[in-house]
Formats: C-alpha cells, structure tokens, sequence
C-alpha cells in the first residue's frame, strides 16, 4: 500500500523498526491537545468525538482563537518542524506540559521564521515570530486547562497501554505491535532534531487523545523517533465504562486475536472466514496482516491455503492467555 504526500505505509513504518531497539512509554498533553484544536478550529478532520474538541477549546478566549488559526489552518505535515515538539524522555513517562511550552516559547525566532511556508497562512506571523511564540504557548496552556477532564478520565486507559507496550517489549514484538495496530498509513512528520530532545536509540510510543486519524511518525534526521496514537480503548470513555485490562485482543483486534486462538492445528483459510463469520476477503486480509508480523504462516496444499501458527504466534497467545 502506497502512501499519499504526508503519509507513510505501515509497511515502511515497521521496515525501519529494529528488533533490538528498546520501546519508551511517553504522555505528552501537548500532543493530544494541538491535534484536537487543528481539528476543532481548523480544516483537518482527525475523528475525535465532539466532546473532546469542545473541551480543548473550553477556556480559550477569542485572542487565543485569533493566535492558533494560521497552526490549526494547517496541514499536519506542513507544519513547521521546530512546532512538533517531542516529548523529552522522563523516568515517570509523564512530558510536562509547562517543559514542552517552554521550548515552544524559546524556539529562536528567525529560525522559527525560515521555516513558515509562503502560502499567506503565516504572513501575520512572519512580523513577530517571537510574539506569537509566546501567544501560542499561552493559548495551548489554556486549552490544556479545558482538557483537564478527559485526559484525567483517561489516565486508567493509558496505563493499560503502558503494559501492552512492556509486554511488547519483553517479548520482542515491538513490529507485530506496530504491524497490527496501525493497518492504515499516518501521517509523515519530518524535521530536524529540537534543541535538547533526548532521542537516544529508542522508539517512543505517545498514547494520546483524539480521533483515529490523528496517528503520526516522526521522523528526525532520517530516523523514525516517535509514533504518537489514539487508543482504541479510549473510546470506551464515551460510555463511562471502565479501561479492559491489558489483553492480546488489545494488541491485535479481536478478530486477529481469534484467529490466533483457532489455529491450535493447521486449518484451511477458508475454514478462518467461517470462524470470524466473516467473507474470505476480509480473511485473508486479517490473515496477512498476522503473516507480516510473523504470527502466522500460509502454505499451499494442492488447491487449498492452510494456515497455520508460528513458534512466535504460540509464545505471544502463551504470554497473554497465562497471564
């Protein structure tokens, strides 16, 4: 699959992930909220429910409306680089919101300004990049302020997804993580690195809120550093319900899940497509997605595909299953 200008394919995604390379936990307020205001004040729709856009946009005032309309008028990907502040790695996993404001604000202004693209958007900013720095932080501390509820309400989720990540880790599936969860290309950040950021050999994993299509890379020098993402559980909060614990559902989707549960012997795909109650086309492309990442094999026996697990398909069911 081909990704569109200010995409990139899950495929190329996973090609740059190295088995070796250790994953980090990250919590960036900063993140989760800029994407939902691009979405609530701007012109990129992301899916995010109506409740969080309204929240971020809660305490702001029209000045503040009036600062972020040349970032949110934007497209994710022409941004400027040094506005895409990554989240500085900390023991706790916990980005603090003031730290991340605080680059933003001493980001140098003719830098700042060289990298304003000339599409009129920005002609405003261009006068006094330094000034609008400064406002900018202001209006994100405010909005953060707004999605003080939602983000707390989610706490219990993301500590969820902390421990998928670790048991990922621990267990070397760093790529069927990736492969299963992100089936659908994201957007493509690329930039220098920001001054101060800790991008040491790790890939860092930043759970956030918003809606499906907020998912982006970041890629730094060449290097794939970051992969920020909604959390499908986090739509469970829209129905009060508590988070699920962690689970092998959560890491590949249930029908992956059970496909993965079936194959305790080799069976026919089309035997697969009965089980998910589902047509052969959607099958298959469960079954493929499970292949990429290794968890399963397709051999070809005379006119029939048998599908069967791989050693690494059973230790990952083993892992979560006893658990």
């Amino acid at each position: 699959m081909s990704a569109a200008p200010g995409r990139i394919a899950t495929a190329e995604l996973t090609s740059v992930i190295d088995r070796d390379r250790p994953l980090t936990v990250e919590f960036s307020e900063y993140v989760s909220a800029t994407a939902l205001l691009m979405e609530e004040l701007g012109v990129t729709p992301l899916g995010a429910p109506r409740g969080w856009r309204r929240a971020v946009t809660s305490a702001l005032g029209a000045r503040d409306v009036a600062v972020l309309r040349p970032f949110v008028n934007s497209r994710p990907h022409e941004l400027p680089s040094c506005m895409c502040i990554l989240p500085h790695r900390t023991t706790t996993g916990g980005a603090s919101l003031e730290d991340d404001l605080e680059r933003i604000v001493g980001i140098p202004p003719d830098m700042f300004a060289a990298q304003l693209p000339a599409n009129g958007i920005w002609d405003e900013v261009v006068r006094n990049p330094g000034r609008w720095l400064h406002d900018f932080a202001r209006a994100v501390r405010r909005a953060c302020k707004g999605m003080r509820e939602p983000w707390t309400h989610a706490a219990g989720v993301f500590d969820r997804e902390a421990e998928r990540l670790g048991v990922a880790a621990v267990h070397g599936t760093e790529r069927e993580l990736i492969a299963a969860r992100f089936a659908a290309p994201m957007w493509k950040l690329e930039g220098a690195a920001p001054a101060g950021a800790d991008l040491r050999p790790r890939l860092g994993m930043v759970p956030m809120l918003g809606g499906l299509d907020a998912a982006h890379a970041w890629i730094v020098e060449g290097e794939l550093t970051h992969i920020a993402y909604p959390l499908s559980d986090i739509w469970r909060l829209l129905d009060g319900e508590a988070p699920p614990p962690a689970a092998l559902e959560g890491l590949l989707g249930s029908q992956r899940a059970l496909i993965l549960r079936r194959l305790d012997r080799p069976i026919a795909a089309g035997k697969v497509a009965e089980a998910l109650l589902a047509v052969p086309s959607a099958a298959s492309h469960h079954i493929a997605i499970l292949e990429r990442a290794g968890l399963v094999a397709r051999e070809r026996e005379g006119r029939r595909v048998i599908v069967r697990r791989t050693v690494r398909g059973t230790e990952l069911l083993g892992l979560y299953d006893q658990s």
